[in-house]
């Protein structure tokens, strides 16, 4: 989805992978620590702790509040606050992301990232 005002793409879906996307930290420190790479993701992780550990996603969307950013990683999906910028659930249907066990209250239902489609 294009923005015209900002001149941004502001959300895509790319299943088939054919878009030229790049969702990159904004952080000028683009390397993480082995250690940092291997620790589960946990609420209140950065976009940039997303970014870094899994690169970018195949969809990123926007819910129409907008309070919530949505990355799509194989069949799981990170929810980002908007407001802060960091993660505030996810979706958990496969081995693409890893999730901190303790943060069960992070996980979301499948319809609120029902604008998803794959």
């Amino acid at each position: 989805t294009f923005d015209p005002r900002t001149g941004r793409v502001v959300a895509y879906i790319d299943a088939d992978r054919r878009l030229k996307v790049l969702l990159a930290p904004k952080s000028r420190t683009r390397a993480m620590s082995a250690a940092s790479a291997h620790r589960l993701l946990a609420l209140g992780a950065s976009r940039d702790d997303v970014l870094l550990r899994y690169g970018t996603p195949w969809a990123y969307t926007r819910d129409a509040g907008p309070r919530y950013a949505f990355l799509a990683y194989g069949r799981s999906i990170v929810r980002l606050s908007l407001e802060d910028e960091s993660v505030s659930g996810w979706i958990v249907r496969d081995s693409a992301i890893r999730v901190d066990p303790g943060d069960r209250a992070a996980r979301l239902r499948p319809r609120d990232a029902r604008h998803l489609h794959r």
